[in-house]
């Protein structure tokens, strides 16, 4: 009697795999400011006047800032 891996005769084929592990990193941290614990706490992120993102951290039950929170509304 043959088990179900003898019986079976698929064939595997290897995939290419190509990952950009650094690209994967720097858009996760996109929206996150690194605490001194190794924790991490998400930020506003919305763009400012002089081009540069909000780093505030986020109000409550709010995607943004205080100030920004107000904005969107």
């Amino acid at each position: 009697m043959k088990t179900r891996s003898q019986s079976n005769s698929v064939q595997f084929q290897e995939l290419a795999v190509d990952i950009d592990f650094d690209g994967a990193s720097e858009a996760w941290n996109a929206n996150k400011k690194k605490l001194a614990d190794g924790c991490y706490q998400y930020v506003c992120g919305q763009t400012l006047k002089d081009g540069s993102v909000c780093k505030n951290k986020n109000h409550k039950n709010s995607t943004h800032c205080y100030m920004h929170s107000k904005m969107s509304v």
